[in-house]
């Protein structure tokens, strides 16, 4: 008989992802997930390296984590709103799942600290494609390339869930406060004129 792969890996997603959220994340360990699920420790590396990977795919892994089509602006040509709409989206999941599991979240992608993100490339190049479009249509005035500015708006991101894992209750971490930040990343400009810098 055949083993279905995508079911093993969907039963251990769904598993470890409810074990965390009722016990913590520290306190769940494989051979837990293993034992819930009904399997052996070597079947679980043949599918997952490693249980901060069950984190880490489950948080990118999500349709909204996607960018969202919103129609009235794809149809105005607004891709600003498309990439702020497409982050606070993310963003707003991420909070509905509980600041103890997105801590553990934002630990785990920040251990190594060799890269800022995470992000599946067709999230990255969806968003890059928003982004380049928005300076045709002069919404996006920062002259940096895509990728640099995509780079920025995942770094304010990241900072956002610090500042909410650390402070939940923190009136600044609003997410209004979270789309002016973008938008002043959006904005910005490189070649600032001599007299401003002096």
């Amino acid at each position: 008989m055949a083993v279905d792969k995508r079911l093993i890996v969907n039963q251990i997603y769904s598993t470890s992802i409810q074990l965390f959220m009722d016990k913590g994340y520290e306190n769940i360990s494989v051979n837990e997930i293993c034992r819930n699920v009904g399997i052996t420790k070597p079947t679980f590396y043949r599918y997952i390296s490693s249980k901060d990977d069950i984190l880490t795919n489950y948080y990118f892994d999500i349709p909204e984590f996607h960018p969202v089509i919103n129609k009235a602006s794809e149809q105005e040509n607004d891709y600003l709103q498309l990439i702020i709409d497409t982050f606070r989206n993310s963003f707003s999941h991420y909070l509905s799942l509980g600041v103890d599991l997105f801590k553990s979240h934002i630990i785990s992608q920040t251990k190594g600290l060799t890269q800022l993100t995470g992000y599946d490339e067709n999230f990255k190049n969806t968003m890059i494609d928003y982004i380049e479009k928005g300076k045709k249509y002069g919404q996006i005035q920062n002259e940096q390339d895509p990728e640099t500015i995509l780079e920025q708006l995942m770094a304010i991101l990241l900072g956002y869930a610090y500042t909410i894992c650390t402070n939940p209750t923190d009136d600044a971490a609003e997410l209004s406060d979270l789309e002016s930040l973008m938008i002043g990343v959006c904005h910005a400009y490189t070649d600032m004129p001599e007299d401003v810098h002096g």
